[in-house]
């Protein structure tokens, strides 16, 4: 068995043969998506003025795109299985990438969550260890390609923006 049966196994396990991680693990993997989605609106939301909220929601939409409906179908097909990368992971990870760049905080934040996102996912089956790297590789691409096209050089996106 390779690693990432091991890991798989054990996870499923642990779920398996507890009713309240098994519920922990579909809350994680299944709820806490929607919880990350309210809390990127309040993100936005939190913005001053008009132009830094609609920047802000612009850029956090363009990069989900870019994940989840450019990058991970050619990473789908590349792979040459159904499953990898992780679209879920791939998505997540990437605006909590983005997030760093608006607020440490807020990305510190939501990367936990988007850990626990999937760790939920591999407890209750629907991904394995390996989907969930892919994805945060596919995430870590599609951030750097957007700290290329919306952050400059030696230029760091104030605090309050």
């Amino acid at each position: 068995m390779n690693l990432n049966e091991e890991i798989f196994s054990w996870l499923r396990g642990l779920a398996a043969g507890s009713a309240l991680l098994s519920f922990i693990g579909s809350v994680f993997g299944y709820y806490l998506p929607y919880l990350m989605g309210i809390g990127v609106l309040l993100f936005v939301v939190k913005k001053k003025g008009l132009r830094d909220k609609t920047l802000a929601f612009l850029q956090i939409i363009f990069i989900g795109i870019l994940s989840r409906f450019i990058l991970f179908p050619l990473a789908d097909v590349i792979a040459g299985r159904t499953g990898f990368p992780s679209a879920s992971a791939a998505f997540f990870f990437t605006i909590s990438f983005a997030l760093w760049i608006f607020r440490k905080k807020w990305g510190m934040f939501f990367t936990l969550l988007s850990l626990l996102n999937a760790a939920g996912l591999i407890m209750v089956g629907a991904d394995s260890p390996a989907d969930i790297a892919g994805g945060l590789a596919l995430a870590a691409i599609s951030f750097f390609i957007f700290k290329v096209l919306f952050v400059k050089k030696n230029e760091i996106i104030p605090e309050g923006v």
